[in-house]
């Protein structure tokens, strides 16, 4: 006597008798076997169709129903009850397919419909489609929501939202870690495509209030808010340039009334400090054969060559530009600090 465990009742089916039974049993559909009261033979030949018993393999096998479903099973009526509870009798490195799930003709893939609870979308379903991609879709069977490659490579797939959220992160815990190859010449972090134009953005960093530190526009403009570079630039213990303490960028020169001290050869920026006997400072863009002067300081300095009670900045006309000094009296000290830009003036 054996027992099939169906919508939590158990109901006896009678199978062959023999002292060594073997070889397969077929219980036919909507037949009495003797053993089983009528009520039940006729539920079962109902509900399955033919059963096959092969008592050497010790399995049973239900064939497919032309309609409705081939079984179904409904778990108990209580709060705890379970429909299906399947356990592997093996102690060791058994099986790997305890359940197996196959469907290898239909052009959908091997599909596994799971309907929860509410009227809007309840259903969502996980399939496994050719070319072994395994796949979760939407309630409308139209759309794959996520899926991952036999090689891993995952796909997020949203028409509302965002794609991947991380909700609650542990603290001092990172929300999320990428890591690339660690092939020479071929590691590759993040890949951000999005952004068009200026109204939005291929990045975005903000901090947990919502405000904004790091933002790539979609024109590719990057921008940083002003307490981020205080923090990062503001915090240095040394200036980017540093003209002060001599060195090549600067040279301390004086210049007696009526003398030309000549920059060396190239276009770029000179910065002039008066330090003695007055106080003036001011910076020249030297470039195309012209100084575009900026008196900073006092009004001393002039772009004009000639020019009487001026310091002057201007192009000699042989590759240099020059400082010229017309002041009426000598310059004790003044520092005098370049970039060059290009080799040429």
């Amino acid at each position: 006597m054996a027992n099939i465990k169906i919508s939590g009742a158990v109901y006896p089916l009678a199978l062959n008798q023999s002292t060594s039974p073997n070889g397969t049993e077929i219980v036919p559909a909507d037949s009495v076997v003797s053993g089983i009261r009528n009520t039940y033979g006729f539920t079962f030949s109902s509900l399955l169709g033919p059963l096959a018993v092969n008592y050497t393999s010790k399995t049973a096998t239900f064939s497919g129903a032309t309609s409705g479903s081939a079984v179904s099973i409904t778990g108990g009526n209580y709060s705890t009850g379970v429909g299906l509870s399947v356990t592997g009798g093996y102690t060791g490195g058994g099986t790997t397919g305890l359940v197996t799930i196959s469907d290898t003709g239909n052009t959908n893939g091997v599909n596994l419909r799971m309907v929860g609870n509410g009227s809007t979308t309840p259903s969502k379903t996980i399939r496994v489609i050719t070319p072994g991609l395994l796949q979760i879709t939407n309630d409308a069977y139209n759309a794959v929501l996520w899926q991952i490659t036999d090689y891993g490579a995952t796909t997020f797939n949203s028409t509302s939202g965002a794609p991947i959220t991380v909700a609650t992160t542990p603290a001092g815990s990172y929300a999320g870690l990428f890591y690339g190859s660690s092939t020479t010449g071929s590691s590759y972090g993040i890949l951000s495509v999005a952004g068009s134009n200026s109204s939005d953005f291929s990045f975005v960093a903000q901090n947990k209030s919502g405000s904004g530190l790091f933002q790539v526009r979609g024109d590719g403009l990057v921008m940083a808010t002003a307490n981020s570079i205080a923090s990062t630039i503001g915090a240095s213990t040394a200036w980017q340039l540093d003209f002060t303490g001599g060195g090549a960028y600067t040279n301390e020169i004086s210049l007696a009334n009526n003398a030309i001290y000549t920059l060396p050869a190239g276009s770029g920026v000179v910065y002039c400090y008066e330090i003695s006997p007055n106080s003036n400072f001011a910076f020249a863009y030297l470039a195309y054969g012209s100084a575009y002067l900026t008196n900073v300081a006092g009004t001393a300095f002039s772009n004009t060559s000639g020019t009487s009670g001026k310091i002057n900045i201007y192009y000699n006309g042989s590759g240099n530009y020059v400082i010229q000094n017309l002041t009426g009296s000598s310059i004790s000290a003044m520092a005098v600090s370049t970039i060059r830009f290009r080799t040429s003036a």
